[in-house]
């Protein structure tokens, strides 16, 4: 039951002639090939049309109409004006030989191309002319197809409905004709049918007629083209587009290979990639059917394309401009990440060159402290033996009532000594520690002016020293020092008015002393 019911939803897609596996991408990507190459089938046709000229030249009387109408039929689908020379001269020739069969031919060879050119008035009168009755029945078979191609074509460009439907009616009373002429099994036999039923909307019937061509009957690439584009215009009538798009695609590419440049199938493929939105290949295949129209003089064709081509190319422009404008924004959100980049870049320079000054600060502050601590450490350590050893003796001088001898012991304290003592000291830690202070300080002012090789500092250097250390209170370094607060400014004061730098400046350099 399984599988009865997969072959029952098989038939009807084989019956249909639905496009193989191959996807609707693959196909349009062989067209673009094709059509990157179609001048080589143009050159080639051209070199066929060159040998038959050079044969016709070389003026052998009996081949003269066949070398005309082989002529005409190289020009026929590829230009308008070079057919129809030919079919006018093959004529001429037909008319001196007085052959039935040969006028009708040529006369059919110049309606074709006057309904190829979209001159159906002309097409009609000369069809006129046509005397059918007395030719063979392969020339009738050609009359009344030609005939039936005519009409049908006439219909499809009538926009009044009367007359459209009245071109059907004719159209198909000579298909009709046909089909009694021929064989059932032949190729004209089984294109009018189903030429007869795309015309009567009967479009599943002639998908699978004109696949039965492609299968069971040898045909050359103008005649696949043809079929494949009837198919696409059945498929598209059906509301398939992407498979009516696979069968122009294929039809197109025929029409290269074929090197025929009276062709419908190109222009409406573009037409239906507008609709999708696909404008760049749309904009290619317009321009590409347009070039074609030119070359062959199809003026029908020409009047075709020129109301498709401005709105493909208006959909390419507002392409374009949209891409335009994403590459703006791109362009502007990448100009804006750089600079929030740059920002947070520079942000993050600033806080690391703050977070180095802070470690080294700290470092600094760190080295100071061991230095200071280890120093104050050996003074408080001498300080506390001195003053157990002043303690003691005033304590004996006490017990045993010396108090004149006191005065003695206050002398032997020294002060003003130990005060000179901690200065030496606290010079020979600081310089331990910013071992190019001096020198620094030394550079600040005239040559000879301050020994940059000292390791002892004047009262001014002391004073930059602990502002070097941190301490910049005015009042906290007269208190070491000594000095008055005013002393602090003046000797502050006139140490800057010395020096070859401004007073800021003069700060500035001497905080600015690395640490040893």
């Amino acid at each position: 039951m399984r599988k009865l019911t997969f072959i029952l939803f098989l038939f009807p897609m084989l019956l249909h002639g639905a496009p193989d596996s191959q996807s609707l991408d693959e196909i349009l990507c062989n067209l673009d090939a094709h059509i990157e190459k179609r001048e080589d089938y143009v050159q080639e046709k051209q070199r066929r049309i060159a040998a038959l000229q050079d044969e016709l030249k070389k003026g052998a009387p009996e081949r003269e109409y066949d070398l005309n109408y082989s002529l005409f039929e190289e020009y026929q689908s590829f230009k308008y004006d070079s057919a129809y020379f030919y079919a006018g001269r093959a004529l001429e020739l037909a008319v001196k030989t007085g052959c039935p069969d040969r006028i009708a031919q040529s006369r059919c060879a110049l309606v074709f191309c006057y309904m190829s050119s979209g001159l159906f008035l002309e097409a009609f009168d000369e069809m006129k002319s046509i005397d059918a009755r007395h030719v063979s029945d392969a020339v009738k078979a050609e009359y009344f197809a030609l005939y039936n191609r005519l009409y049908y074509d006439a219909s499809d460009f009538n926009t009044t409905e009367n007359w459209s439907r009245e071109y059907t009616r004719m159209g198909t009373l000579y298909a009709d004709s046909l089909m009694a002429l021929v064989p059932q099994d032949s190729y004209k036999y089984v294109f009018a049918k189903a030429q007869r039923e795309i015309k009567h909307w009967h479009y599943r019937e002639c998908i699978e007629i004109y696949q039965s061509l492609l299968e069971d009957y040898e045909v050359s690439e103008h005649e696949k083209a043809i079929i494949n584009s009837s198919i696409g215009g059945a498929y598209k009538a059906l509301g398939q587009a992407d498979s009516s798009m696979v069968y122009l695609a294929r039809a197109a590419v025929n029409d290269i290979v074929s090197a025929t440049k009276e062709t419908t199938a190109l222009y409406r493929l573009a037409e239906m990639l507008c609709d999708i939105k696909e404008y760049d290949r749309a904009y290619i295949y317009i321009h590409a059917a347009m070039e074609d129209a030119d070359f062959y003089n199809a003026r029908h064709r020409k009047l075709s394309i020129n109301p498709i081509l401005p709105i493909i190319e208006q959909a390419q422009l507002e392409g374009m401009t949209r891409q335009r404008n994403m590459m703006g924004l791109i362009v502007l959100l990448c100009v804006v990440t750089i600079v929030i980049i740059v920002v947070a870049f520079t942000l993050f320079r600033k806080q690391h060159k703050q977070l180095i000054r802070k470690r080294q600060q700290l470092v600094e502050a760190n080295r100071i402290k061991e230095e200071y601590i280890g120093h104050s450490f050996y003074i408080n350590s001498e300080f506390i033996a001195e003053f157990e050893e002043l303690y003691k003796t005033i304590s004996q001088k006490i017990t045993v009532r010396q108090y004149d001898d006191l005065k003695d012991v206050a002398k032997m304290s020294k002060i003003n000594k130990k005060r000179e003592s901690m200065y030496e000291s606290f010079d020979k830690c600081f310089i331990r520690i910013f071992p190019s202070f001096v020198k620094e300080y030394a550079s600040l002012f005239p040559e000879g002016m301050i020994d940059p090789a000292s390791t002892e500092l004047t009262s001014e250097m002391r004073i930059f020293a602990l502002m070097r250390l941190g301490i910049t209170d005015s009042e906290r370094i007269s208190k070491f020092l000594n000095y008055s607060v005013h002393t602090i400014y003046t000797y502050k004061t006139r140490a800057k008015n010395k020096s070859l730098v401004g007073g800021d400046e003069f700060e500035k350099r001497l905080k600015s002393v690395e640490i040893g």
